[in-house]
């Protein structure tokens, strides 16, 4: 059972316990980087980062032109 204090996106899977915003290949050969902002709630984490800032500008995006994010992408 997950701790309050690991990030959300720490989950099981059927690949193991992993980051969920990575591949399971990808988060292997990174894992031992990573597994501390893991156990910190994600605070500082460079993958939460970029997802973040990706997901800000496509609400951007979606707010300036008006349409869906299927009509975008």
């Amino acid at each position: 059972m997950p701790s309050n204090d690991e990030c959300i996106f720490y989950k099981r899977t059927a690949h193991g316990v992993r980051c969920i915003l990575m591949s399971p290949d990808d988060w292997r050969q990174r894992k031992q980087k990573l597994l501390d902002f893991c156990n910190r709630g994600g605070r500082g984490c460079p993958i939460m980062a970029v997802y973040l800032r990706v997901s800000s500008n496509n609400i951007n995006r979606r707010k300036i032109t008006g349409k869906s994010m299927k009509e975008i992408f």
